[in-house]
């Protein structure tokens, strides 16, 4: 598989495309909870489009990922920030587990610097 993996989005593609997905939300609805679940929702198209999903939902999805439930958000940005953080990360894992396994420090920290990235405005 890891031959392939060229093939596939790249990394940062898809995380923008799952983070886009809040910050449209987020701009519209000023609403952080709201717009964590769109990303969620996003994230559950993207799994899927990846062959990568054995979840019934996004909030089955959120729940496996993160062990919360939707209604622990808050509807503060700042609030959630490190729920965001954790999720992605875990997401992307997830998602591209061909480019994240085995376990690599640099990655690791690569992709935690991108969604932060992607996270701030």
């Amino acid at each position: 598989m890891g031959f392939f993996s060229i093939f596939k989005t790249p990394i940062n593609e898809t995380l923008g495309v799952i983070c886009g997905a809040y910050k449209k939300k987020l701009n519209l609805t000023n609403d952080s909870k709201l717009a964590f679940v769109e990303l969620a929702n996003e994230a559950y198209i993207q799994l899927r489009k990846h062959q990568r999903s054995n979840f019934s939902s996004p909030s089955d999805t959120y729940r496996m990922l993160s062990g919360k439930e939707f209604n622990d958000l808050s509807k503060n940005h700042s609030d959630n920030k490190e729920y965001l953080q954790y999720y992605l990360f875990n997401m992307m894992m997830y998602i591209r587990p061909d480019y994240y396994k085995p376990e690599d420090y640099n990655k690791n920290e690569r992709l935690k610097v991108l969604i932060d990235t992607n996270l701030n405005y």
